[in-house]
């Protein structure tokens, strides 16, 4: 859906974009539990524990603390007002909205709890702070865990018609929801129910099949719930976020996406285990049936061609990493496609044979190149940790597309590294220009952010921070990318104690003080490819 709020927060529109039903709960089919042989059993059809909600708390936050507020300039700090901190009673309020609203299913909780945790900040705050937006000034402001917000009266700023408050109010039968809006944030159970009841009956596509937004995303999606969109697993997680809280402007993307995506994808493989319990597109299968890149620790890649591939992954890559001791780790598997070829970008037109993309208002002219060129879709982030083996890449792009050969390159220079605090700064866009970069055509160039001494993983800028960089660990990883392939970088003069510092093997190149530029030229990996 292609809707630019003026808030973060805001509740059903004008334009009938998203339906209200006055109903107690949609119809939702029952998946049965999943259980191993081991006895583990998935979060389909169950609650969960105590110990549960302070594991994904944890995994998302970095602390086991709920609703502890929000810091604020001056040193002050924005207090949150829910009447029950503890987390036995989250827990059961948890539980009893999922189980009321039919949030059945391992996709569904993990599209909940990840669309929950960013309004909220992870249980920080239970109702919107105080800022720039004219909803948050408002009598109806967003409150509970997914923002139940009133809407604008016409000619008005501020959103202090009830709209959304009222609905929720009729449903509950309780009037005082109206009278006293404050209840939904202090509340523990109303702040909880608000959001379920967001999620299951409140906010959902146009049921007519011809209108703009269905036509965009497809016919399946008509007249859906976004408890119901999220049984599609990863397929609407986007339209999800933008139902939910509209589309930024300037970016194109729904607001808070990077945080939302991050929650989801933290969600999914570190608390769900979902491809453990229910197989995924991004679950290595077994390597005789896919073709697979096998990256050895030592700078060998090797692309295993099965002649026979398995029905579904035919456009499908493996990615195996093996360490020192010689041991097996899955990293992930990734769609790739077929793309044209380019051969180099330029600021000018260079006539027949050029093609021209305009990015963020600036306009790049690409050369076509004859045949095809492979690029693969990363999801990101990736967060793999087992037997010694850390592989962790935060994601800081929408450019994420990646030569398969330079992304098997980047993967082992990373896990023999083991840090984790990377931040992928972006390869290429989707049709392989990388515009408006001039030099990350067909995805074989690729930005990392400059690692910082903290190992925070928050952004650097060494012409600012000099004495934050930590050149140590940055020229490790340099090391680890010239043994995968790579030899030349762009990177950025540093002043230390009034002398000048570059990085080795680099070169120094403007607006690369904040991120280290792997270059595509010279770029030969110790590569075999073998069929069988």
């Amino acid at each position: 859906m292609d809707v630019s709020a003026e808030s973060q927060k805001f509740g059903v529109n004008s334009e009938g974009l998203m339906e209200v039903e006055h109903v107690k709960s949609p119809t939702m089919v029952k998946t049965p539990e999943t259980k191993k042989a081991n006895g583990e059993k998935c979060f389909c059809n169950r609650d969960f524990e105590e110990k549960d909600v302070r594991k994904f708390v944890k995994l998302l936050k970095g602390s086991e603390i709920i609703w502890e507020g929000q810091a604020a300039k001056g040193g002050k700090r924005i207090t949150c007002n829910i009447d029950d901190k503890s987390f036995s009673t989250l827990t059961k309020g948890l539980n009893a909205a999922i189980n009321k609203y039919k949030i059945n299913t391992c996709a569904q909780k993990m599209h909940f709890l990840a669309q929950v945790c960013e309004e909220t900040g992870t249980f920080a705050l239970s109702e919107e702070s105080k800022s720039i937006f004219a909803s948050s000034e408002s009598f109806y402001k967003g409150r509970g865990v997914l923002q139940l917000t009133g809407v604008r009266k016409k000619d008005k700023k501020s959103y202090d018609a009830p709209g959304p408050y009222q609905d929720y109010a009729d449903y509950k039968g309780d009037k005082n929801i109206v009278k006293n809006p404050g209840i939904v944030a202090t509340n523990i159970n109303y702040c909880i129910d608000s959001g379920a009841w967001i999620w299951s009956i409140n906010k959902k596509m146009p049921s007519n099949k011809k209108s703009q937004a269905v036509i965009k995303w497809g016919k399946e999606s008509a007249g859906k719930s976004l408890n119901e969109l999220a049984l599609y697993v990863d397929k609407y997680l986007e339209l999800i976020s933008v139902l939910l809280n509209g589309r930024n402007a300037k970016t194109n993307m729904p607001n808070g996406w990077e945080k939302r995506k991050s929650n989801y994808n933290l969600l999914k493989t570190g608390f769900f285990r979902y491809d453990y319990f229910h197989g995924s597109n991004n679950k290595p299968v077994d390597a005789k049936k896919i073709v697979t890149f096998h990256i050895y620790h030592d700078g060998k890649i090797e692309k295993h061609i099965p002649k026979e591939i398995k029905k579904d992954y035919e456009n499908k890559y493996s990615y195996i990493y093996h360490d020192t001791a010689g041991k097996e780790h899955d990293i992930c598997t990734v769609n790739f496609e077929k793309v044209q070829n380019w051969i180099v970008g330029s600021k000018k037109d260079g006539g027949k044979g050029w093609a021209k993309r305009t990015v963020g208002g600036r306009i790049r002219y690409y050369q076509m190149g004859t045949g095809k060129a492979e690029l693969v879709k990363v999801v990101l982030p990736i967060n793999y940790s087992k037997d010694g083996v850390v592989l962790k890449i935060g994601d800081n792009t929408t450019r994420e597309y990646l030569n398969p050969k330079a992304f098997a390159s980047m993967l082992g220079a990373v896990a023999n590294c083991g840090y984790e605090d990377f931040k992928f700064n972006g390869s290429t866009s989707s049709d392989g220009t990388g515009a408006p970069s001039l030099t990350h055509v067909n995805g074989v160039s690729f930005d990392f952010r400059y690692l910082r001494k903290d190992k925070t993983g928050n952004n650097l800028h060494i012409d600012t921070e000099p004495n934050a960089l930590d050149i140590t660990r940055q020229e490790k990883f340099i090391d680890e990318l010239i043994r995968f392939g790579y030899s030349q970088f762009y990177s950025y003069n540093i002043i230390i104690n009034k002398k000048k510092f570059i990085l080795k093997n680099s070169t120094h190149l403007a607006e690369h003080n904040h991120h280290l530029h792997v270059r595509r030229e010279g770029y030969k990996p110790n590569f075999k490819e073998i069929k069988y």
